[in-house]
């Protein structure tokens, strides 16, 4: 399976032979949807916290004698049903929400949505994304030979590349990610993916 290679005026410079065990698999969605659900599952950060109410300071003192007061019986005003008091069921900070997933899973889902986004033409081969500067102008350029809209766009580098880090990070819906921190997430995303040409090999080795 061969592809267009273009280049920043996106003219044709060349073709690329694609692996086919990355981009020629079969589309998964049941897998694809377990992965990218785990992997929000594990970015999720457990700030919020609330206190029950064998934390909340006080309450030592019953409130008043068990019997013969003519109100109902009370242990204790830290009592969830006290204002000031505990609460019950609320969100704990010590909650683990991980899901553990291996790394064949992780790579067959990302293989698929690879193959997803050639079959569906939203996969596009870059020559090199080294556009001499840090301009985003430049990097905006670029985008508007592809789309006469704003849309979402996930840029793949093979290298931790500067450059392409600054020029991009404030157009809207444009995010660059190096080879080996690709992932199945950051495909689905985004619409449409834009590899360099050297990264092609190196997805085949990441973690994914």
């Amino acid at each position: 399976m061969t592809i267009d290679v273009i280049n920043k005026e996106n003219k044709k410079v060349g073709t690329l032979a694609l692996p086919a065990g990355v981009f020629s698999v079969k589309w998964n969605p049941e897998l694809v949807h377990q992965i990218v659900t785990a992997h929000l599952a594990n970015k999720r950060n457990t700030v919020a916290h609330v206190k029950t109410r064998g934390e909340v300071a006080g309450g030592g003192r019953k409130p008043w004698r068990q019997k013969h007061t003519g109100r109902a019986r009370h242990g204790s005003t830290r009592s969830p049903i006290w204002s000031g008091g505990g609460t019950t069921h609320g969100p704990r900070n010590d909650r683990d929400f991980s899901k553990k997933t291996n790394k064949k899973m992780r790579q067959a889902a990302l293989y698929s949505a690879l193959s997803k986004k050639l079959a569906d033409k939203q996969l596009i081969i870059v020559d090199d994304f080294n556009f001499g500067s840090e301009k985003t102008k430049q990097y905006a350029a670029f985008f508007k030979y592809f789309f006469k809209k704003p849309t979402s766009a996930l840029i793949v580098v093979g290298k931790e590349k500067k450059s392409a880090f600054l020029g991009a990070r404030n157009i809207p819906g444009i995010s660059v990610i190096a080879t080996p921190s690709v992932n199945t997430y950051e495909c689905m995303a985004h619409k449409f993916i834009f590899i360099e040409k050297d990264a092609v090999l190196n997805i085949k080795k990441s973690e994914a």
